[in-house]
């Protein structure tokens, strides 16, 4: 199980299931692991997710940073059509294709008529549904057609 919070870093530990009373294993931690707001999404045999300033790629088993990337981080994240949807604290929103060797960004975004934020953040997870990309924030709801021709 990975696991990280904002302050205390990240990790992955290893649970017995066939011995539920064995203590649980750490298998690696790090405060360098992605712990912000937007979670971590693995993708075949790597980790993707945010930083307080960063988006990075983790190799899953071994806790590798693979590279690091200020994008938008810190964000929410989505992954839907083999892409990686950030919705960053800011409101910006990043297309991100999910590549171990580089980071690839493939656009990025102001949705128009921003709320008035203040010292709030965007921390509301994007959704993909039926072809359509929703993003909310602070009472604004924007859709977007992604849907691949």
């Amino acid at each position: 199980m990975f696991t990280g919070t904002a302050r205390g870093g990240a990790g992955l530990i290893k649970i017995n299931a066939e011995n539920p009373s064995a203590e649980p294993e750490q298998i690696y931690s790090s405060p360098k692991l992605p712990t912000s707001i937007g979670g971590a999404v693995k993708i075949g045999e790597f980790l993707y997710g945010t930083s307080g300033q960063a988006l990075l790629c983790v190799d899953f088993k071994s806790g590798t940073l693979k590279w690091e990337e200020r994008s938008i981080a810190p964000a929410s994240m989505l992954f839907a059509d083999n892409r990686l949807y950030l919705h960053g604290e800011n409101g910006d929103l990043a297309l991100v294709e999910p590549a171990p060797e580089k980071y690839i960004e493939k656009g990025r975004f102001t949705p128009p008529g921003q709320p008035e934020r203040g010292p709030a953040k965007a921390w509301a997870y994007p959704v993909v549904a039926d072809g359509r990309l929703y993003i909310r924030d602070l009472g604004s709801l924007w859709c977007y057609d992604v849907k691949a021709r």
